[in-house]
């Protein structure tokens, strides 16, 4: 099947004048101009958002998933054709609820005033 791919593959890319590649690979991403252009103008902005904080978070924290939840991560990735790794994913999962939660406690304190019970509550609930 593979020879029968790179057969054509070959035909095609010498009638449009481009480079016979050395072997074909049918599981390569399309990282055309035109892709790339298609994806800035009709991917939703949030996907862009959550591209940079995922990026972000991977950077950060670097935490791995393991066994089948990477491969449950990749294949949601690349269904929605996202620039990120299931690594960024995981890690952003971590980093999201962890400023939420701090942002939570903020502002709690912020509208008690310093309310004691706040403070035992969250210190004594290990958050």
């Amino acid at each position: 099947m593979q020879k029968i791919l790179q057969k054509y593959q070959s035909k095609i890319n010498t009638q449009l004048g481009e480079p016979v590649p050395e072997k074909f690979n049918a599981d390569a991403k399309p990282v055309t101009k035109e892709f790339l252009e298609f994806k800035d103008e009709y991917l939703p902005k949030h996907f862009s958002l959550y591209e940079q904080a995922a990026n972000y978070a991977e950077n950060l924290l670097h935490l791995k998933p393991t066994g089948e939840k990477e491969r449950a991560y990749q294949e949601a990735i690349d269904i929605c054709h996202l620039n990120i790794t299931p690594t960024g994913a995981y890690s952003f999962s971590f980093l999201g609820a962890g400023v939420i939660a701090l942002l939570g406690v903020i502002l709690s304190f912020a509208l008690f005033q310093g309310s004691m019970f706040m403070i035992v509550f969250f210190v004594g609930s290990g958050a």
